[in-house]
């Protein structure tokens, strides 16, 4: 990388950023929207593993037009139910709506959905489990 300044994660092709670009759009933008989405409550934990990994598939393949519509439908799944009055399903929604606008964005954005892809892979080792324990 030109400059120098620069960190490389992962073997996958494009993985390799200038620091301010991994800091500041990578960790505090992509990452900082996924773990806070994820770790509101043990229900988006609990899916998010599975869900996760769909989402990083689709974002590999943007190429093909029909993952636009794809993502559309897993985000609509996760969509919560209207219960007016309870703050923490209010709270819900409205991270809901900016997770499901900003993946919109970056799905159809290549350095954006670089940076997102790398930011999926970054919480997913950092919240993988540990068979250290069983054995």
């Amino acid at each position: 990388m030109e400059g120098k300044n620069a960190v490389t994660l992962f073997s996958e092709k494009g993985q390799t950023y200038h620091w301010d670009e991994f800091i500041d759009e990578v960790l505090e933008e992509k990452f900082q929207l996924l773990y806070g989405f994820f770790s509101f409550s043990s229900e988006t934990a609990e899916r998010g593993k599975a869900f996760l990994y769909n989402i990083l598939e689709l974002f590999r393949e943007a190429d093909d037009r029909i993952n636009l519509a794809r993502l559309a439908y897993l985000l609509a799944r996760l969509e919560p139910s209207k219960k007016k009055g309870d703050e923490k399903a209010e709270e819900y929604r409205r991270l809901y709506q900016e997770f499901k606008e900003k993946l919109y964005h970056w799905q159809r954005n290549e350095k954006d959905r670089r940076q997102f892809i790398t930011a999926i892979y970054i919480y997913a080792y950092l919240n993988r489990e540990s068979h250290k324990e069983e054995s």
